[in-house]
């Protein structure tokens, strides 16, 4: 990511300041990439697959570290099979 890209993250993220569930909806209808090992659990709901699963995803990834593979999904509780499609929104960083 270059500096100019990584700048004019942080300024839109400002404008959604306390209102993450609104960036995270914005980043996925404009067809960019939630990066797995840095998003939050709102981040995450916002994913129509992995909705409610978010506060789980966090908790496994502060609990056994960084996801190598989207596949690693499938070792967080309760949510074996049901991230299918869920992979076209979020990307490995």
């Amino acid at each position: 990511m270059t500096a100019r890209a990584v700048t004019q993250s942080i300024n839109m993220r400002r404008g959604f300041a306390g209102r993450p569930w609104q960036f995270a909806r914005m980043m996925i209808t404009t067809g960019s990439m939630i990066d797995l090992n840095t998003a939050t659990a709102e981040q995450l709901d916002s994913i129509p697959e992995l909705q409610g699963h978010g506060f789980e995803i966090v908790r496994y990834r502060e609990e056994r570290g960084r996801f190598d593979a989207l596949r690693q999904l499938d070792e967080v509780p309760g949510l074996v099979g049901k991230w299918d499609g869920a992979e076209t929104n979020l990307s490995i960083g």
